[in-house]
């Protein structure tokens, strides 16, 4: 009797019920169960912990330092842990002690270092959230440009709506209760979600996805050329956003325009970086080459330089038009930045190397605000920091131009040549 040959499995749509549940478990994990409720917060408590501790907003600001200086310091070790013992016991741990130490800062003393200490911690146990991009590279395979683009850009919608929702809890319960409430939050609501919902990206009965075991490892990919080209690329651009975003509106308000339209210029970047993000990830996924990433940073610097012209005789729609054109040249670049990590390092090391590359960045981006501040108070002016701006977002451009080929498979699966 001949032998019955089995059909080969069929593979699973990006789009299946599994796939999409662990996706939205993700998504809440990465919106309400990270650190990120405490660092927003931060703006909305400032005024009422200088109130009843008479703490300087120099000593409060510092916990968010601290904060970010923890994570950037303790994401290759947890990436390395990932990458070697899977993503979803030690997400899960992390989530419930950060909403612990979110509950914790409601009982804040007298004690700055207990405030400090309290970000410190919620900085090393937030390093966690690269699991979610992890996860999400291993799940989407012919459309992970896109998924990447949806994943964040629904949080940055989630992120502009927060402080309203805050401001409630705030003028409701005061700044212990706001803390109690995010708290609340994330054990009530993102907890439960995660338990049922959020699974490494393989079944255990199908075996190990080749995909999944494909790729460098950390000490391979800091040897080679794409590494820190795209650490160069993306550190040039981050000096621009978190150097210029933080001092927008007295930038604007210097410059002779309202306060009501550097806030309405906020609000416009945010949409446009959500279009920047979507845009982002149809096209990465139709055009093979990273050189797509510079073509969007042309729409960065232009937005750059409109921005530096606005002023009390323009009016301001030369800022309103720059900040239109920033949103969405730097708003292509978080989902680009995940998509080309997995065309050019694979997913084997894929934590690990994502995770060092955002510890380096942070290293470099971190000073920004203090450097553009610095430039301000020894020129009363702006216009320096423009410049710096401008040659750092053409630094940029300049670096995804000579990004070599991608390495591993995209989104059909197949190498690119």
């Amino acid at each position: 009797m001949a032998e019955v040959t089995a059909a080969p499995a069929r593979p699973e749509s990006d789009f299946s019920t599994r796939k999409l549940k662990i996706a939205f478990a993700c998504l809440v994990g990465l919106m309400i169960a990270g650190g990120g409720f405490a660092q927003g917060a931060m703006g909305l408590v400032m005024q009422p912990l200088q109130h009843a501790f008479g703490w300087g907003r120099g000593e409060i600001s510092f916990a968010l330092t601290l904060m970010t200086w923890a994570t950037a310091l303790a994401t290759p070790f947890v990436g390395w842990r990932m990458d070697r013992s899977g993503t979803r016991k030690l997400l899960l741990i992390t989530s419930g002690l950060i909403a612990l130490v979110t509950l914790s800062l409601a009982a804040t003393t007298n004690s700055i270092l207990q405030f400090w200490a309290s970000f410190t911690v919620l900085g090393v146990l937030n390093a966690s959230q690269i699991g979610y991009t992890k996860i999400i590279s291993g799940l989407f395979t012919r459309h992970r440009g896109k998924a990447f683009a949806l994943f964040t850009a629904e949080s940055t919608i989630v992120a502009a709506g927060l402080p309203q929702l805050m401001k409630v809890f705030l003028q409701d319960w005061g700044w212990a209760g706001l803390f109690v409430a995010l708290a609340g939050i994330k054990l009530v609501l993102a907890m439960p979600i995660l338990i049922a919902w959020l699974k490494d990206p393989v079944p255990a009965a199908s075996g190990p996805d080749p995909a999944l075991l494909e790729g460098e490892t950390l000490g391979q990919a800091l040897k080679t050329r794409a590494f820190w080209l795209m650490t160069l690329a993306n550190g040039g651009g981050g000096l621009v956003i978190y150097g210029l975003l933080p001092h927008l509106v007295p930038m604007m308000q210097g410059a002779g325009l309202s306060l009501s339209a550097a806030v309405n210029a906020s609000s416009l970047m945010a949409v446009s970086n959500v279009a920047g993000q979507l845009s982002a990830g149809v096209v990465i996924d139709r055009v093979q080459t990273p050189k797509v990433a510079g073509a969007y940073l042309c729409l960065f610097l232009a937005g750059v330089f409109l921005i530096s012209r606005a002023s009390a005789a323009t009016g301001p729609a030369p800022l309103y038009i720059g900040v239109i054109l920033m949103g969405l040249g730097g708003g292509s670049q978080m989902p680009m930045r995940y998509y080309f990590f997995t065309r050019y390092f694979g997913l084997k090391g894929f934590a690990a190397i994502l995770g060092t590359f955002t510890a380096i960045s942070a290293l470099i981006t971190a000073p920004a605000p203090w450097l553009i501040g610095l430039i301000y108070d020894r020129t009363h002016s702006y216009g320096s920091a423009f410049i710096m701006f401008m040659i750092a977002a053409t630094i940029s451009i300049l670096t995804f131009l000579v990004l070599p080929r991608y390495r591993y498979g995209g989104p059909s699966g197949s190498v690119a040549q």
